[in-house]
């Protein structure tokens, strides 16, 4: 999908099935999720003379869905596109988990740093709440440990600013700064300065 909105829009006029996944388990919405097409990602979840729009909740081979691979890529028009309500379509689950590590889309976009996305997973409007901040992975991580972790001193101040709480502690018990003091020397000053 190159985001050409109008050969998808065709294809999909002539019923093409949008749900038919490939051997990783990408849908055609993952796939314009994957590459940030929001053209595509509009008409995929467009309901048209009885077609359903696209399964916003589909899951790939890992368990991510269309939000999740939106979050790791960074692509925020996208992401703000899912979690949009409009003409009684849900939005996508912002509290979704993979199948392996129990990610939620806020996990997956503070590892890989995107800060916008993080920021707009965290907003929230009369129609959607914020994820939550301080969600547990399959291990009890939390994103604030997620962003730690992987040297994103952006996103930790990002995520400490809209309120990440540096107490929590992983099923090891540790907090973001005991689990991982070796990190950048800035994450760790930047966290021993703030105390929830």
């Amino acid at each position: 999908m190159n985001g050409h909105v109008d050969v998808v829009s065709a294809l999909l006029g002539a019923e093409a099935n949008i749900e038919v996944p490939d051997n990783a388990g990408h849908t055609p919405l993952h796939i314009a999720a994957i590459n940030g097409r929001i053209g595509v990602v509009r008409e995929l979840l467009r309901t048209v003379a009885g077609r359903p729009a696209a399964n916003i909740e589909a899951r790939d081979n890992d368990g991510f869905t269309p939000l999740h691979v939106a979050a790791i890529k960074g692509h925020v028009d996208v992401v703000r596109e899912l979690l949009r309500t409009d003409a009684g379509r849900l939005a996508a689950n912002i509290e979704a988990q993979d199948n392996n590590k129990k990610y939620t889309p806020l996990h997956v976009a503070a590892i890989k740093g995107h800060v916008r996305v993080v920021r707009e997973l965290l907003r929230t409007d009369a129609d959607r709440p914020a994820a939550n901040i301080d969600a547990p992975d399959g291990v009890g991580r939390t994103p604030l440990h997620a962003a730690a972790a992987n040297g994103q001193a952006e996103t930790v101040r990002c995520l400490l600013g809209c309120g990440a709480n540096t107490k929590a502690k992983d099923d090891a018990g540790k907090t973001p700064l005991l689990a991982f003091q070796s990190r950048r020397a800035d994450i760790v000053s930047r966290l021993s300065g703030r105390r929830k």
